[in-house]
């Protein structure tokens, strides 16, 4: 077995003596990984077989090295008479397969990020396109995080936690951009890693966007650490804090 530096194969057959007799042009290396029994091509199998691109939901795909798409594990998937794999359609791969409607879906992904989808019967045999303009819209029918936002579908985003070191503490007119800002910015606690009352300030500063004016807000300490502690039945005249932290999600009240 021969190797060009282009990565493509060849293979000589030769005498007893090991001179040349004739050549063979390999086509698919994996054709003769059994025979000489090594995985060539690096794919984690030794001859033929399928290699799994995703078994999210209940339909499975994968690609054969024979170079076919393969649904469910038995179903292969054809357009105009003629299996298709991954080197069918130049920049595009299909990434899902879902049951739908006595067939299958099966979504597609071009290399300049945009999505596709086919329709294809029980057989795997295309009927139809889907467009797909916002790949969210189809998450959940795949049950997968493919735009990899963190939400399967669409969703509210959550506050996210950041290390100490991750905190970004603005310095200055230079860095924050606007004349009217003479302090540092303070860091944003979440409402768990409070250790109140000595973790909680007395005043807290509400602050508006689009040059509106600050307010301040002023509030008892032993109040603001019955709020933390989950004691949310303070009365009016005990603590006037119109700015709340919400204890069961990552957001406050207003």
């Amino acid at each position: 077995l021969w190797k060009n530096s282009d990565g493509s194969y060849g293979e000589w057959t030769t005498n007893a003596a090991g001179e040349f007799q004739s050549s063979t042009t390999i086509t698919n290396v994996a054709d003769v990984e059994v025979f000489y029994g090594v995985d060539l091509n690096n794919d984690g199998l030794t001859g033929h077989g399928t290699i799994s691109i995703e078994s999210n939901g209940a339909t499975t795909l994968g690609a054969t090295t024979q170079g076919e798409y393969l649904i469910g594990g038995t179903t292969k998937l054809t357009f105009n008479n003629a299996t298709v794999g991954p080197n069918s359609f130049s920049g595009w791969q299909a990434i899902h397969a879902e049951a739908s409607g006595g067939g299958y879906r099966v979504l597609w992904k071009n290399s300049d990020g945009t999505y596709g989808e086919w329709v294809t019967d029980s057989n795997g045999v295309y009927v139809s396109p889907n467009t797909v303009p916002d790949v969210v819209a189809v998450e959940t029918f795949y049950g997968f995080d493919i735009d990899g936002s963190g939400t399967v579908g669409y969703g509210l985003p959550k506050l996210a936690r950041f290390t100490e070191g991750d905190q970004k503490t603005p310095m200055g007119e230079e860095v924050l951009g606007v004349s009217d800002w003479d302090e540092t910015v303070d860091i944003l606690k979440f409402v768990p890693d409070l250790e109140a009352p000595e973790d909680v300030e007395d005043d807290y500063i509400m602050v508006n966007l689009h040059q509106a004016q600050d307010g301040a807000l002023n509030a008892s300490e032993d109040s603001l650490a019955a709020v933390l502690s989950g004691n949310l039945d303070v009365k009016d005249d005990e603590a006037s804090p119109t700015l709340t932290p919400h204890l069961d999600e990552d957001s406050f009240w207003i």
